[in-house]
């Protein structure tokens, strides 16, 4: 067996998904991704994020102040990472299409339109005819 490539867990012959996650801070208005916070951040209990204080080993846990989007594990056309919360465009379809997670699948709906029998999951759509062009907290109307 050729050797498999590094950044992804391994188990057997099965791949994991890369696992990472981008923060939305409500204060500051801004959006951090995981190379501006490395290990300092991390999803606590019941999914709220988690700092760490390296200096005295504290850990403090924010509730309302931030929003989690996990990663999707795809890229679009531009090898641009895809994030729940990312507005898409696809050649085929409606412009300015919402990743969510809804029921263990992410789906591409036109942003505030409820899942139902019509949506597309996102893994019906081929990620080279996608296109990231936004995302809900850094392009509200």
């Amino acid at each position: 067996m050729g050797a498999l490539p590094s950044g992804n867990l391994y188990i057997g012959y099965s791949i994991m998904r890369v696992f990472k996650f981008r923060v939305w801070d409500k204060t500051q208005k801004k959006m951090y991704y995981p190379e501006e916070f490395g290990e300092q951040f991390a999803i606590g209990i019941g999914g709220t994020l988690a700092k760490r204080y390296i200096c005295d080993d504290t850990i403090n846990c924010y509730e309302d102040n931030y929003i989690i989007q996990p990663y999707i594990g795809s890229q679009d056309k531009n090898g641009k990472d895809i994030y729940e919360g990312d507005l898409c465009n696809f050649i085929c379809c409606t412009p300015n299409l919402e990743v969510v997670y809804y029921e263990s699948c992410y789906y591409c709906i036109p942003s505030n339109t409820p899942i139902d029998d019509n949506s597309c999951r996102f893994n019906e759509f081929d990620t080279k005819e996608c296109l990231v062009i936004g995302n809900i907290c850094e392009n509200q109307k």
